[in-house]
């Protein structure tokens, strides 16, 4: 699949399937501590140094230097960590969930004992279901407002978001903002003519962003580049915007 990928379609990036990667590794370590400390290496955005302590960290403890596995499993590291990952867009997919989720959505309409003109009138019964419940959600989104708190600071944004947004994405970039309460600004320079925000988690002092403001044309970027990966503002920046 990879080579096919590679040949079709140059410029994509091929994406191991972290749910798979998963078992894989509850099946050749059969250890769950190691699962659940590999997942992290898996799924969290650290910086690329600090990834490669916590592998190094993860070999140690489990004394996995000479594991054939874990020695290949580390060589396709940039098709399958996040921190290697962030700098490209994945509308937040990290498994193949959208193809499993159809394939198990179809299993309720056909099985392998259908004729095959039964088969295609099951299968458009199910898109058809599946196109009407879309219909429905971009009604509700379009036509109605969500319900806004009243305490928010950043309640004009809200606003913005659900008159713009899908009702799911708003959901989740509102999410975002109820974080950014966590984060406080520890420092602000000017340096080409941009603002350069510090932020640190509160209470952990591992946890620092980056928070670029170009006042020339309004852009925000974060250090963490969610919104470049999975395309929603971070909470890092809505911290910042209250600056």
């Amino acid at each position: 699949m990879k080579a096919t990928i590679t040949k079709c379609f140059p410029d994509a990036v091929h994406r191991l399937c972290g749910w798979h990667l998963s078992i894989n590794a509850t099946m050749n370590i059969k250890s769950p501590q190691f699962t659940k400390t590999f997942r992290n290496l898996l799924y969290k955005h650290y910086n690329i140094p600090r990834w490669y302590d916590k592998w190094e960290a993860l070999l140690d403890k489990f004394e996995l230097h000479n594991n054939a596995w874990v020695d290949t499993t580390y060589a396709n590291r940039f098709s399958w960590a996040e921190t290697f990952l962030k700098t490209h867009f994945f509308g937040g997919m990290t498994t193949t969930q959208r193809c499993e989720s159809i394939n198990s959505y179809l299993n309720n309409f056909v099985n392998c004992k259908l004729p095959l003109r039964e088969f295609i009138r099951h299968v458009d019964i199910a898109l058809r279901d599946i196109r009407q419940t879309e219909q429905y959600d971009d009604f509700i989104s379009f036509n109605t407002e969500p319900p806004y708190p009243t305490d928010e600071a950043l309640i004009s944004y809200l606003k913005q978001f659900g008159s713009s947004y899908t009702r799911q994405l708003y959901y989740m970039v509102k999410l975002e903002i109820n974080m950014e309460s966590r984060y406080i600004v520890i420092g602000h320079e000017l340096e080409a003519q941009s603002n350069i925000f510090k932020l640190r988690k509160f209470e952990f002092p591992d946890s620092n962003y980056i928070v670029i403001h170009s006042p020339s044309n309004n852009h925000l970027q974060c250090s963490c580049l969610q919104f470049e990966y999975d395309g929603i503002p971070c909470q890092h920046i809505f911290a910042v915007m209250k600056c």
